[in-house]
């Protein structure tokens, strides 16, 4: 796609066209949205299905949880927390990305 020449517009009118050729706005949007849902699903990780597994683990609590083997102390309670974190993350982008393509086929099957 070939960039607009902006150099001869005024400064405002070429923002307004760069905003809107280039779909700024809606990117914006979606960094919101994304953050929005990130700090959901972080407390919903956090206060939820962490102490769930905490409940399996030696220690009682996730984020402390580690192995000692052979005298070496293996610490991957936060990572199995990051792990569980993003894997709900991925899990609920994908449904709202099928549900947002299920509304477009339906949009364009009418």
């Amino acid at each position: 796609m070939a960039r607009p020449d902006l150099s001869r517009l005024k400064p405002f009118e070429g923002f307004k066209r760069f905003i809107g050729q280039y779909g700024v706005l809606s990117l914006a949007l979606g960094v919101v949205i994304g953050s929005a849902v990130n700090d959901l699903v972080k407390a919903v990780v956090d206060d939820m299905v962490t102490p769930l597994v905490s409940l399996v683990t030696p220690q009682g609590k996730l984020q402390n949880f580690s192995l000692v083997f052979h005298g070496a102390t293996f610490k991957f309670g936060a990572l199995v927390t990051a792990l569980i974190t993003f894997l709900v993350v991925v899990w609920v982008v994908y449904l709202s990305v099928k549900v947002i393509l299920h509304n477009d086929d339906l949009q364009e099957k009418q």
